[in-house]
């Protein structure tokens, strides 16, 4: 069991957002040494923690049998202590709402790729919603760069989870961290293939042609070349619409994408994709 004094975190620093929980949980699960972290995710409009926070601590408590104090809905400071090095296994991991599993699987993913062994989860929650790296960004783009880095990861989608219902269910299979050469990714290099993914779920494939199309015409319009695949995914619970733009250069891959929202035409959607990309161009 850790011994010496936690380390304490401002929670409203910077965006103020949960990240710096879930950043602090994975260190700590890794490196043994216990955290305080207070005016927790002050800078949102709800402040404290949210259902999938809360679920992103118990998960990386339970790998760890961390003593933790402050795990409620609500809570506005935690207080978290490992008693042990981070275990392999088998985990089944429910956020309960719409809330965003793959931020919680980038959460639990670090210990226990570190921890000596295959391990194999269960993910239940959201899976396509703002503000958060969909499931298809984790497997097109997040997934193929970490590889890069030594840690392998396998992603399968049971089925897809949209806001406000959730209901979505993936699967992923962390393998033990090697050894990779050195990355050098201080330049991305030229841009050398651009594809749309266009996705629905619970919906009608025509949403899926019009996301495709208005992607393209935005990307043409800006001089770029590209394609697009439209791709039905499996839903139970919800429905929804997602548009991601997966570029690939000489060194590296990005993602950039939207998820439908009632507010917003398939159109609307697509163009927020294509213009996130546009800036990241330039």
């Amino acid at each position: 069991m850790a011994t010496d004094l936690p380390i304490v975190l401002d929670g409203s620093e910077g965006e103020g957002g949960g990240q710096i929980l879930r950043t602090a949980l994975s260190l700590s699960a890794i490196t043994g040494k216990p955290f305080t972290v207070t005016k927790l995710r002050a800078g949102r409009p709800k402040a404290g923690l949210r259902p999938q926070h809360r679920e992103a601590t118990r998960a990386v408590a339970r790998i760890v049998d961390a003593e933790v104090a402050g795990d409620e809905v609500g809570s506005t400071r935690l207080d978290f202590r490992p008693r042990r090095r981070p275990a392999p296994g088998e985990w089944t991991l429910d956020v309960g709402t719409a809330g965003s599993t793959p931020l919680l699987l980038q959460t639990v993913c670090w210990p226990l790729a570190l921890a000596g062994g295959p391990s194999f989860l269960t993910l239940r929650g959201g899976t396509h919603q703002d503000h958060a790296p969909s499931f298809h960004y984790l497997a097109l783009v997040w997934a193929p760069a970490v590889a890069r880095l030594g840690f392998r990861i396998g992603l399968e989608l049971q089925a897809a989870g949209f806001y406000p219902e959730g209901g979505g269910e993936f699967t992923a299979r962390i393998e033990p961290a090697h050894p990779m050469p050195p990355l050098d990714l201080r330049h991305r290099g030229t841009l050398q293939d651009v594809e749309v993914v266009s996705m629905v779920g619970g919906l009608g494939y025509e949403i899926a042609d019009r996301q495709a199309a208005q992607a393209l015409r935005g990307l043409r319009e800006a001089g770029i070349a590209a394609q697009a695949e439209r791709v039905p995914v499996p839903a139970r619970l919800s429905k929804g619409g997602h548009v991601l733009v997966v570029s690939t250069f000489e060194r590296t891959r990005s993602g950039h994408g939207a998820v439908s929202a009632r507010e917003r035409s398939p159109e609307q959607i697509a163009d927020e994709a294509v213009n996130a990309f546009r800036a990241h161009l330039a």
